[in-house]
């Protein structure tokens, strides 16, 4: 499968990783997975996207924000950085962000991992063109 994760409890981190291509499914999966992994809210999510194939299409991120909304239990309140390496995968990263505005969570895209990193252990919002959060 293309999406791992791991579940961190003493840290209330859920770590993902994704690989080539993937499906709603897959997505889907792992985002329920992770959840019931936790099994209660308030943990954040670092998802590292660099080493996929094709962004994430419009269509795969309303399921996913659809299927969020029905596991707000988990994800209600959460932070979750996600790390990019292109600007497709940006911008769809950010599409999400707005979307997932409803479960309610925050999602932020980054370009590095450290200031992914601090902004989902809690540091401040990211600046547009600095701590990693930029347009292309």
């Amino acid at each position: 499968m293309p999406i791992t994760h791991a579940v961190d409890r003493d840290a209330r981190l859920i770590r993902a990783w994704v690989t080539g291509d993937f499906t709603a499914e897959e997505m889907i999966d792992v985002v329920t997975s992770a959840g019931k992994a936790a099994g209660e809210a308030g943990f954040n999510i670092i998802s590292d996207h660099r080493e996929i194939g094709q962004p994430a299409t419009r269509m795969q991120v309303e399921l996913l924000v659809a299927h969020l909304e029905h596991l707000r239990r988990y994800f209600s309140g959460s932070r979750w950085a996600i790390i990019v390496s292109s600007p497709a995968s940006f911008g769809m990263a950010r599409m999400l962000g707005a979307m997932a505005e409803r479960v309610p969570m925050t999602v932020r895209a980054f370009r590095e991992a450290e200031p992914a990193e601090r902004w989902v252990n809690g540091g401040p919002e990211p600046q547009e063109g600095h701590d990693g959060d930029a347009s292309w």
